[in-house]
């Protein structure tokens, strides 16, 4: 386990989503927890607990790849009903 201001940036496929109507575009797994904890649109249900709890596990646990991250914040969207561009568009 590392201390979570010491993990670098973990790249991720990039990725883009609708938030607010504007473009949220995400690089790495710090864009997507911000995106989660202060853009999300609906910050309830089973999706978004799970991709909140996702990437701030991949933050701190260099074990876990980025990857993992990423396919939540995807699930959490879907689930939210918000458009991720690099898969759904």
């Amino acid at each position: 386990m590392t201390d979570m201001m010491d993990t670098p940036y973990r790249p991720i496929r990039h990725i883009s989503a609708e938030l607010h109507q504007s473009r949220h575009t995400s690089l790495n797994t710090v864009d997507l927890a911000r995106a989660l904890l202060t853009q999300w649109s609906v910050n309830e249900g089973k999706a978004f607990e799970e991709a909140l709890h996702t990437c701030l596990t991949v933050l701190v646990d260099e074990d876990r790849p980025p990857q993992e991250a990423r396919a939540a914040f995807v699930k959490a969207a879907r689930e939210a009903g918000i458009v991720v561009l690099s898969d759904d568009g």
